[in-house]
C-alpha cells in the first residue's frame, strides 16, 4: 500500500512540476512521453484554431493551424499560442491589414499567417 502511495505522490509532484516548469519536468518524463505531449499541445492548438467564436477567423486560423501546426517546433507553438490569446477583432485587423500588428507581434510565424491564403471551401 506504502509504494502505491509513493508512485502516486511521485506523479502528482511530476504534474505539478509540469505545469510550473514545463522545461524541468522533461527530464523526468521519458522521451516518448514528452512526444506525446507534443502531440496533445498541437491537436489542442488546432481545436482553439477552429473554435475562435467568428466563422470567419474560424476559416483563418483552422485553416491555418492544419497547414502548419503539426510541423512546428516548440518555440512557434509558443508564438502560435501567444497569437491565438489575441480576440478576434484584433487579429483579423491585423491579418486584413487594417491596422498594423505591434512590433512585438511580428515573427515567423506571425509572418506565416500573414502570407497565409484561405483555401476555397
Amino acid at each position: 500500500m506504502q509504494f502505491v502511495d509513493i508512485r502516486l505522490n511521485f506523479k502528482l509532484d511530476l504534474f505539478m512540476l509540469s505545469l510550473i516548469m514545463p522545461e524541468k519536468a522533461g527530464v523526468f518524463m521519458g522521451k516518448s512521453q514528452q512526444i506525446c505531449d507534443i502531440e496533445k499541445r498541437k491537436k489542442r492548438l488546432i481545436f482553439r484554431s477552429w473554435h475562435r467564436g467568428t466563422k470567419e477567423m474560424d476559416l483563418i486560423m483552422g485553416s491555418f493551424a492544419d497547414k502548419y501546426v503539426p510541423d512546428f517546433s516548440e518555440s512557434e507553438l509558443e508564438s502560435y499560442e501567444l497569437i491565438l490569446d489575441h480576440s478576434d477583432p484584433e487579429l483579423y485587423d491585423w491579418i486584413s491589414k487594417k491596422k498594423k500588428p505591434p512590433a512585438n507581434m511580428i515573427d515567423d510565424v506571425f509572418a506565416l499567417l500573414l502570407a497565409h491564403e484561405i483555401p476555397a471551401f
